[in-house]
């Protein structure tokens, strides 16, 4: 549950803190925040077809819950260590995101100021 938290509150700011000095925005933040989101309803779906299993092969719910509780696991391992790989490979510091912001804003093209009048202007919304 506490994953599935952490999830949405990554899904809400789209950054994730790895390190002290690493940070990680955008989409690979959104990618780590739907993992964390869908390990909750994964289990939900998991114990209800572990009950149904249980039901259809008359095995007792005790004997399903020790097996369960390694496979459950397992998933959670997979997503965290998933999460992990993803938060590592696409961490940033915070002077990286700086400087790309930065040119970003360098590359946009600036619009010139026409003084011919509005007829001449290229960038002037058709008129119908």
């Amino acid at each position: 549950m506490a994953l599935t938290i952490w999830g949405v509150f990554i899904l809400v700011r789209r950054r994730v803190a790895v390190t002290g000095s690493k940070i990680v925005t955008g989409w690979p933040a959104i990618i780590i925040g739907s993992l964390f989101v869908g390990i909750f309803p994964m289990f939900i779906v998991f114990g209800f077809a572990l009950g149904i299993i249980s039901i259809v092969l008359s095995i007792s719910m005790e004997d399903m819950l020790r097996h369960s509780y390694l496979a459950e696991l397992g998933i959670l391992c997979a997503v965290v260590v998933t999460a992990i790989g993803i938060a590592t490979r696409y961490g940033r510091s915070e002077e990286e995101i700086e400087l790309e912001k930065r040119r970003a804003l360098q590359r946009q093209p600036i619009r010139p100021i026409f003084d011919q009048g509005e007829d001449q202007n290229p960038y002037r919304a058709p008129r119908m």
